[in-house]
């Protein structure tokens, strides 16, 4: 698709006939080229595939890197950034731009900003040491499950989703942390959640008879969150509902 395009661009004639033999081209003209190279019946820039004025190709690419799946509906510098790794054409971020802007699932599934507390939280010194945890609620139902437990190490921002259930009680999650998280990372020092101290110290209660830990050794608990878990909730909400289907049975 794409080598047919380049033929048919009548604006790309005379750069791809001069790319083609630009070694028989005097230096003075040469240097205009150097950037450009034919190869695989493909014109590349600085080792990108050029894409010609082809509505199609380029739409074609930009659903392929924001609309797929794996591509998750980023937003535009994201966008531009997967599509530029291997493509190039003039006004691209223009473009990339303008498309995600108008992307009606875009619009429909990005909720509003909510900002972090003021009062900021000590700054982690190593990875699984100080976590932070919360739960998207009231999913529809997949497999038995409603609702997808979120553990985030505060340090690196890395994230375990693990699918659960809306009843789950303190001593579930002890069971899924221990099963999902505890067995890679160890015990953390400290925990944040948004469930509030009650169930914080019920969780670490069950947490600690599970591991047979003394009490006394406990894990401090801080009672206002980060804004960690929430900004990644609002991601993850954001990515289910651009994929699942208005029925929200897929």
């Amino acid at each position: 698709m794409i080598r047919g395009g380049l033929s048919d661009d009548e604006s790309l004639t005379t750069l791809i006939a001069s790319t083609k033999k630009k070694e028989d081209l005097p230096p003075s003209i040469r240097k205009q080229y150097d950037k450009y190279e034919w190869k695989e019946d493909l014109l590349w820039y600085e080792g990108r595939i050029v894409i010609p004025e082809n509505k199609e190709i380029r739409l074609a690419i930009l659903e392929m890197h924001h609309d797929n799946p794996i591509a998750g509906h980023q937003g535009q510098a994201r966008t531009l950034e997967l599509i530029s790794r291997r493509y190039y054409w003039p006004a691209m971020k223009q473009q990339v731009n303008r498309f995600v802007e108008t992307c009606e699932i875009c619009q429909r599934s990005k909720g509003h900003k909510h900002y972090a507390p003021q009062k900021p939280l000590p700054i982690p010194q190593k990875p699984w040491e100080d976590i932070a945890y919360d739960f998207i609620v009231k999913l529809p139902e997949s497999q038995g499950m409603d609702s997808i437990l979120v553990v985030i190490d505060r340090f690196s921002r890395q994230a375990h989703f693990i699918p659960c259930l809306e009843s789950t009680n303190a001593e579930g999650v002890a069971d899924l942390f221990i099963k999902e998280v505890w067995k890679l990372h160890g015990l953390p020092k400290t925990t944040v959640s948004d469930r509030g101290p009650t169930f914080n110290s019920q969780f670490l209660k069950a947490l600690y008879a599970k591991l047979g830990i003394n009490p006394k050794f406990s894990t401090a608990f801080h009672p206002e969150t980060d804004g960690i878990t929430e900004r990644t909730n609002q991601w993850l909400e954001g990515f289910l509902r651009s994929f699942c289907n208005y029925r929200q049975d897929d």
